[in-house]
């Protein structure tokens, strides 16, 4: 039980960072300001469920899709390890870009770019089909989708509190936040990049 719950709670960290949940809050709130705390909270539902939608679908297919078009697994960990790392840059040094005065239809935002790549971007679907792949029995491949409902419920959870309460939100806490998330995610990605090369060689080296 034991290893069970310290596989599912390092799993739904690796995968809590690669998402960053948080920076994804920070990102949503500007983008309808002028919406009140209901209307950014249907907005966000829906923005929810289209990207658990693509979340499992990376789950489910994700690493067949790779099998079938002969993709090797440490040549793919290697490029998920540089989305990660270049997703970390944009966090730790961010480009001011005013996208308040967009004008977006729900549906539209709620899909583009909430659902895809805010919430799960190329990052976040690099770290599940990987950490998936790493998994030796069921019981772990199990764990893997359940550590993917948490962190579902922990978007849920946080956006409703950001979309109810964010005007207690202290920018200096979310940028701080920010910050924190890019530095694990940058590590998280140098660390597929180390063991995709390493797989990478060894597979090589076999040949």
């Amino acid at each position: 039980m034991s290893q069970s719950l310290s596989f599912l709670f390092a799993t739904y960290f690796k995968i809590f960072i690669a998402c960053s949940p948080i920076v994804a809050v920070a990102i949503y709130i500007p983008l309808r300001p002028s919406d009140d705390a209901a209307q950014r909270w249907v907005i966000a539902k829906k923005g929810m469920l289209f990207a658990s939608f693509i979340l499992f679908g990376a789950l489910f297919f994700g690493f067949h899709i790779l099998e079938l078009i002969g993709v090797e697994l440490n040549a793919f960990r290697i490029s998920g390890g540089l989305v990660l790392s270049i997703i970390a840059l944009s966090l730790l040094y961010p480009k001011q870009k005013d996208i308040s005065n967009e004008n977006h239809e729900q549906d539209d935002i709620a899909l583009t770019p909430l659902a895809f790549p805010i919430i799960t971007g190329p990052g976040a679907i690099s770290a599940v089909i990987i950490y998936k792949s790493e998994t030796t029995t069921s019981w772990e491949t199990f764990l893997v989708y359940v550590a993917a409902v948490l962190i579902m419920i922990t978007f849920y959870a946080l956006f409703y509190i950001a979309c109810f309460f964010s005007r207690w939100l202290k920018p200096s806490i979310i940028t701080i936040c920010s910050k924190l998330c890019g530095l694990l995610v940058l590590t998280l990605g140098i660390q597929m990049i180390i063991a995709g090369i390493v797989g990478l060689t060894k597979f090589l080296g076999a040949c």
